[in-house]
């Protein structure tokens, strides 16, 4: 059996909105229905997962809010498989950050 080994963004949750961390921190299912996005909370944030689904699925697109589609792009382009948003982690000079 070969080893599956995956890549992940590590980034900074506060290139989220208060909002969307508001969402995630809550778990809402019916937010995870209308978009698509799967994640899981963590310690200090979350780690979100199907990030090449999400960056290449037109409804996803639409329906997702910016601040997420914006990293899940950064996240895709370096053939990552998940964004862990981290509440100590690096800050993205060409994101955008939110203070809340």
């Amino acid at each position: 059996m070969e080893t599956d080994i995956r890549r992940t963004l590590v980034v900074s949750t506060g290139h989220l909105t208060r909002r969307v961390a508001y969402i995630l921190q809550g778990n809402d299912h019916e937010f995870s229905r209308r978009t698509g996005l799967c994640w899981d909370p963590v310690e200090y944030g979350w780690l979100v997962r199907n990030v090449h689904t999400m960056a290449t699925d037109k409804d996803y697109r639409r329906t997702c809010p910016r601040c997420l589609r914006d990293v899940i792009d950064v996240a895709h382009a370096r053939k990552c498989d998940y964004v862990l948003f981290d509440c100590d982690a690096v800050e993205l000079g060409d994101l955008k950050l939110y203070d809340w």
